[in-house]
């Protein structure tokens, strides 16, 4: 889609014949995330919320087929935690759900501890029942690696792919700062595992057979508290993982921290699915290593094509105003570690 006019029209096409709506339609952007367009489609009393996403660009995971699947699971094995289907569309790359009402997390609203054990409830559901069979659900989580040194390697080459020269020039000299800072920060998250695994502490390695599933970007960003409860939304990234990038993931996420003793309640839903004491002991190196791999993230418009594709489903921002939020969110998460 070439413009947010043309992706309306098309939403509301889609709707009209898909969902039987009526042909005055309401389409209303949605703030999505970083890989997708999200829309209200309201039609006389009844709404949804409509989800296209495009072909994955970068050699991922399709997120298209992570989120229907993880969704058609979850609506089975954790029905409160998620929307409810209402239509999957592989051919046109679209998702339909219900819309839901309540309250969103941020600064001024932070979860609550009892949001927090809504969270673990969320995913001991999903791992606590007899409806998992790992051979026919085969998707594993986005980044979803094993081996704590990939993890290391995958930061690295996401460092290695920023560059400068698509960037306004006004903002070359912070983002030099930023590959520079990006190249300390890696080098003393490898000698720290370097030490881990030297000292025997932890193992590189983690069981495939002890992995979890996990919606990945898992965290009170992609919440809201409704009159049901925590309902959580977005999985793109959604499939099996290391429980370590779970708990580390859900406690990093920069855009509602849930507060520092978040990463135990956690732990506590994982126990009797996996060794819990394990789990910490990889969290401590892990931790590390995934908060610079928030880093570059945010810094994503500093990789040209994943720039690309921040401005192709930002209707709302202009190139400039994306640049600065990410930044500030990369300093905020560069002073956190220090």
């Amino acid at each position: 889609m070439s413009s947010l006019d043309e992706t309306i029209e098309y939403v509301r096409s889609w709707c009209t014949h898909i969902l039987d709506a009526r042909r005055d339609v309401t389409i209303l952007p949605l703030a999505g995330g970083a890989n997708n367009a999200v829309f209200l489609c309201h039609s006389g009393s009844d709404r949804y919320v409509v989800k296209v996403l495009p072909p994955s660009s970068d050699g991922r995971a399709d997120r298209f087929r992570a989120e229907s699947e993880f969704l058609q699971y979850a609506n089975t094995a954790a029905t409160d935690f998620v929307p409810t289907i209402i239509n999957i569309d592989s051919d046109a790359r679209i998702l339909a759900m219900e819309y839901l009402e309540g309250r969103r997390f941020d600064s001024e609203n932070p979860p609550r501890s009892s949001d927090i054990e809504c969270a673990a409830g969320f995913l001991c559901a999903l791992n606590s029942t007899s409806q998992i069979d790992k051979p026919s659900y085969d998707l594993r989580a986005a980044d979803g690696f094993l081996k704590l040194s990939a993890h290391l390697s995958d930061v690295r080459q996401r460092a290695a792919d920023m560059e400068l020269e698509h960037l306004p020039r006004k903002f070359r000299v912070e983002g030099g700062a930023f590959i520079t800072a990006l190249a300390t920060e890696i080098m003393k998250a490898e000698r720290a595992l370097e030490f881990a695994l030297c000292s025997s502490e932890i193992d590189d390695d983690w069981p495939s057979e002890k992995m979890i599933l996990s919606p990945s970007d898992f965290g009170f960003h992609n919440a809201m508290a409704t009159r049901r409860g925590v309902v959580f939304y977005d999985f793109e990234f959604a499939g099996w993982d290391d429980p370590a990038k779970t708990v580390c993931d859900f406690v990093l996420q920069p855009k509602v921290t849930p507060g520092q003793d978040a990463n135990e309640q956690i732990l506590c839903a994982l126990a009797g699915i996996v060794n819990t004491d394990r789990v910490r002991a990889r969290c401590s190196v892990l931790e590390h290593v995934l908060r610079i791999k928030w880093i570059t993230i945010a810094l994503a418009v500093l990789r040209p094509q994943r720039w690309q594709a921040l401005i192709d489903v930002a209707f709302d921002k202009s190139p400039e105003m994306i640049i600065r939020e990410r930044f500030a969110t990369a300093h905020t998460l560069m002073n956190s570690g220090a």
